[in-house]
């Protein structure tokens, strides 16, 4: 997924906690909250981020508990960071 508009700064000023993430993982998340060219928001009501690398045990069963709570719509992906690392990513929306 790539954002369509560039709002990084924006996005993470909204978010601030995920300024410590890759920006392959950011990315993601800032695609599910943007709008397409039409004004359109792509991921109505996104929120319930959850990210883990698969390389650590805690994350992913943090991430796993998250996505087993969540409700309606939900979006999640295999994403390889900038220096090889897989991350699981994911969120949901249309409450």
């Amino acid at each position: 997924m790539e954002p369509v508009i560039d709002e990084q700064e924006e996005f993470l000023k909204k978010y601030p906690w995920m300024q410590t993430l890759p920006k392959s993982v950011q990315d993601f998340f800032m695609c599910a909250c943007s709008t397409d060219k039409d004004g359109n928001q792509r991921y109505e009501y996104a929120d319930n981020f959850r990210m883990a690398a698969l390389t650590d045990p805690k994350a992913l069963a943090d991430f796993q508990a998250r996505h087993d709570k969540q409700c309606c719509g939900s979006r999640e992906e295999l994403i390889e960071d900038e220096n090889g690392k897989l991350w699981i990513v994911g969120f949901n929306y249309g409450h």
